[in-house]
C-alpha cells in the first residue's frame, strides 16, 4: 500500500498547478486508505504520514501554488494525518490487547485440559470434552490393590508435613513406574493405591501387566527410603473379572470402577500379609504357566465366603 501511495506521489511531480487540488484529494485517500486498510502499525504510520507531508510540500513549492492555498491544503493534509496517526494508535492497542487475551485464553485452555489429562484418563477426558455421558462396562478387566503396612500407626507418631511427604514420595514413584505398563490409577484412598488394566483401554494381557507391576512394586518398596527411614512394606491384592465405571461429580469429579470384581481385589489386599501379594484362583489359572505361585488356601472372604487364594512369587524361569 505504501508503494502504491509513493508511485501515485511521483507521478504527481509532472501534474500542474491546475491539478494540485486532484492531488491533495489522493494523497487524503492513500493516507485513510494506508491507516486503516493497510493495517499499519503507529510508528510505520508516522514515518509514513511525514513522509507524504514532505513530499506534499515539496511538489506544491516546485509548481508556485498560492502560499495560502499551499498553506489550507497542508493543514488538511496535517489533520488527515493526524486522524491516521490516532487510528493507527487506537488499532494497534486494540490489536495487541486482543493478542495478549487470545494468548492468555490458549494458555488457561491448556492449563484446564493439562489438568483434565491428570485427573481422567485421556480417552475418557476427551469423551467428556464432547459432552458424553461416561458409564461403561467390561466384561474382563485386572484390579490392583496396594497398602502401606502399618502406616496408621507410623503416621500418628508424625507431623503432618512428614505423612504428607511421605505419601506423596511413595505414590510418586508409583506413578513413575506406572508409565512403563498400559495400565492406568483410578484413585489413591489414604494409603492405599488403586490401578486397573483393561479399562478404559483393552489390554489382551491386562492381568499379566499388573503382576510384573506388583512385583515392580514390592522390588521398589523394598528399596525405597524417606528420611533415612527403610523396611516399609506393602499388601497388594489382585483379581480380575468384569466391572463398570464411569464419571462421577460435576466438578470434583473423578473416573471410578464398581463390582463384584473390584471389592474382592480390594479384600485380596486388606486379607493380605506384609511384602506379599495375594492373587485369586482366577488370576492363579491366567497366570500359572508364566509365572511362580505358592498356594495359601481357602480364605473367607466377606460377601464372598470361602476362596481358593494364592501368593504371587515371581515369574517363572521355565529355560531349565
Amino acid at each position: 500500500m505504501f508503494s502504491v501511495g509513493v508511485g501515485v506521489m511521483l507521478v504527481q511531480l509532472t501534474v500542474s498547478a491546475a491539478d494540485f487540488s486532484l492531488f491533495i484529494t489522493s494523497l487524503i485517500i492513500i493516507i485513510f486508505t494506508s491507516y486503516t486498510l493497510a493495517h499499519l502499525r503507529l510508528r510505520t504510520a508516522l514515518a509514513t504520514g511525514l513522509l507524504l507531508l514532505a513530499i506534499f510540500a515539496l511538489i506544491g513549492l516546485k509548481i508556485g501554488s498560492n502560499p495560502g492555498s499551499l498553506l489550507l491544503s497542508g493543514v488538511f493534509l496535517a489533520v488527515a494525518n493526524l486522524i491516521g496517526w490516532a487510528t493507527a494508535y487506537y488499532a494497534e492497542k486494540y490489536r495487541r490487547r486482543d493478542f495478549l487475551q487470545r494468548k492468555m485464553l490458549e494458555l488457561e485452555s491448556a492449563r484446564s485440559e493439562s489438568l483434565l489429562l491428570n485427573v481422567l484418563p485421556v480417552p475418557v477426558a476427551q469423551r467428556l470434552k464432547n459432552g458424553e455421558l461416561i458409564a461403561d462396562s467390561f466384561e474382563d478387566v485386572s484390579i490392583l490393590f496396594a497398602d502401606i503396612v502399618n502406616f496408621s500407626a507410623w503416621s500418628a507418631q508424625r507431623p503432618p508435613e512428614t505423612v504428607l511427604n511421605f505419601l506423596n514420595h511413595v505414590f510418586s514413584a508409583f506413578d513413575e513406574l506406572l508409565t512403563q505398563y498400559p495400565a492406568e490409577k483410578i484413585k489413591t484412598i489414604g494409603d492405599s493405591y488403586m490401578v486397573v488394566a483393561g479399562a478404559p483401554q483393552a489390554c489382551v494381557n491386562h492381568t499379566a501387566v499388573l503382576a510384573e507391576m506388583a512385583l515392580e512394586m514390592q522390588r521398589l518398596m523394598q528399596t525405597l527410603t524417606f528420611e533415612g527411614e527403610r523396611h516399609f512394606q506393602l499388601r497388594i491384592g489382585l483379581h480380575t473379572g468384569p466391572v463398570v465405571a464411569g464419571v462421577i461429580g460435576n466438578k470434583k469429579f473423578i473416573y471410578d470402577l464398581w463390582g463384584d470384581t473390584v471389592n474382592i481385589a480390594s479384600r485380596m489386599e486388606s486379607l493380605g500379609q506384609p511384602g506379599r501379594i495375594q492373587v485369586t484362583e482366577a488370576v492363579y489359572q491366567r497366570l500359572k504357566d508364566d509365572y511362580d505361585f505358592e498356594g495359601r488356601g481357602m480364605l473367607f472372604v466377606k460377601g464372598r465366603g470361602e476362596m481358593q487364594t494364592h501368593w504371587l512369587l515371581r515369574r517363572a524361569d521355565r529355560s531349565g
